[in-house]
Parts: structure tokens; sequence; C-alpha cells
């Protein structure tokens, strides 16, 4: 059995051979698709997701973290922490989840109290009403 090749360029036809244009793609599938464009999901179309946002909806991470940032601002380090209540919060807020948004608006209040307290011992300190200096002094 003697066939001729076919020319350049061209596939050859017969059994075994993938039609024109469809090479690199396995039999009984679609070609994939290009780069950038989302392959689809079994069940149709995937759920395109906000830009920059989360990709679970209902997360109330950053609302948490406010609340935890705000009160660890208010007991242990109160510049710090207050300044991520404060971000985390509001982050938290604009998040779009209305539970999320409670809870940012919480630690938003608590950063910013944390920091006013800050900003108030800080000046007390300075102007000598409060001692700072910690020395224990024997009777």
């Amino acid at each position: 059995m003697s066939t001729t090749p076919p020319p350049p360029g061209q596939a050859p036809d017969g059994p075994g051979y993938p039609a024109s244009g469809d090479f690199g793609t396995p039999a009984g599938q679609s070609p994939a698709t290009p780069y950038g464009a989302p392959a689809p999901g079994p069940y149709g179309a995937p759920t395109p997701t906000p830009a920059g946002g989360p990709t679970a909806s209902g997360s109330k991470t950053m609302g948490i973290a406010s609340i935890v940032t705000g009160v660890l601002g208010l007991i242990c380090c109160p510049g710090l922490f207050s300044v991520a209540a404060i971000i985390t919060g509001y982050l938290a807020k604009k998040d779009g989840n209305p539970e999320n948004a409670k809870l940012g608006k919480i630690g938003l209040i608590l950063g910013i109290v944390g920091l006013v307290l800050a900003i108030l011992w800080g000046i007390l300190a300075a102007t000598g009403v409060i001692d700072t200096s910690f020395s224990a002094s024997a009777g």
C-alpha cells in the first residue's frame, strides 16, 4: 500500500488522523479556550468574582480582624493596633457584606477610641502629668 504524502502545511486525511485544525486537542473534546478566557465549568460558565473582593461570599475575616486589633489596641499597644483596627474596619465596611460591615464598624470605633486614648496618654506623659519613670522607691 503506497500513498503519497500530503503537501507541506496540510494534514494527512484518513482514519486515525484528526481533521485539519484540530491538532493538540484530545478526541471528543472541544479546542482549548484562548489565554485569559476562563474555562467553562461542568455546569456552565464560571461566576465572576468582584475585582479585589473575596472569593467566598459571607466571609467575615476582615471584620473579625478589625475587632481583634481594636481590642488589642485598647489593651496592650494602643498606637499600632488601633491604626490596624481603623484600616481593617474601613476595609470591612467597604466589603459589601452587611454582617462584615457591622463587625467592621465595631472594630473601627474600637480603633478610634484606642487611638484617641493613645494620643491623650502621649500628651499627658509629655507634659509631665503622668509619671512614666516606673521606678520603685523603697519607703
